[in-house]
């Protein structure tokens, strides 16, 4: 975990979904450090959240309340803003969230409200949860980027930890893991049975690879490797 929180140290903002929000109540701030940084240097929190089912109680939003992080956003999908007083878009607000109504919640349209307004996020570090990760992983970018899957990450850190988790005890696993990060631009990927053919990954090399604790720690940079000197 103490990994975890040193890469919150030096991004601007946190993303995760809102299943990750409801399931786990996260803090996503960074305090397993010797010297954690003041609330006000501490990462943004994100959210991704179509239907603004945030809880107005998590503990993102009360611990903006209580000064101990920042104001958290949560951009959500047009048209579920609600004038109803009862309405979950009053709770949060009174919370103190900011919330952002986004046409439709893919990476592009991510991105670019995160770069505009007061918010200018420039490194942005994304946690989870499953959903969320897999669909960076598989999208490209309309403008930038290579225009392949996973075109729009820069880097992908991966902690492999001797604990496994989940309900058969099994660790986490996306479906087009291979597809993404060990194919690359000169290899094209084989479409599954009943499905169209996959668009080709982005490339990655292995940038670093170290113990931190008990953990195995991979850093992938997206590029060609740079060649031995």
């Amino acid at each position: 975990m103490a990994m975890t929180h040193y890469l919150r140290t030096v991004h601007d903002a946190i993303l995760v979904g809102v299943g990750t929000v409801i399931n786990d109540n996260p803090r996503l701030n960074a305090r397993l450090l010797p010297n954690p940084p003041a609330p006000a240097q501490q990462p943004r929190p994100i959210i991704l959240d179509t239907h603004l089912r945030t809880p107005a109680g998590c503990r993102l939003l009360t611990n903006y309340q209580q000064g101990l992080g920042r104001q958290p956003v949560i951009l959500h999908s047009e048209g579920c803003e609600g004038q109803d007083q009862k309405h979950p878009r009053v709770d949060l607000e009174a919370a103190g969230a900011q919330l952002i109504a986004l046409r439709t919640l893919d990476w592009d349209n991510i991105l670019e409200a995160l770069g505009k307004g007061g918010l200018k996020v420039q490194r942005l570090m994304v946690e989870g949860g499953a959903r969320v990760i897999e669909t960076l992983l598989t999208s490209s970018s309309r403008s930038d980027g290579d225009g392949r899957a996973g075109g729009l990450i820069d880097s992908l850190v991966i902690t492999v930890s001797p604990n496994f988790a989940g309900s058969d005890a099994t660790g986490y696993k996306s479906p087009r893991w291979q597809d993404v990060v060990v194919k690359t631009g000169k290899e094209s990927v084989a479409p599954r049975d009943g499905q169209e053919e996959v668009e080709e990954g982005a490339q990655f090399h292995v940038a670093k690879k170290a113990w931190f604790g008990d953990d195995a720690v991979w850093m992938w940079k997206r590029g060609e490797k740079p060649a031995d000197k």
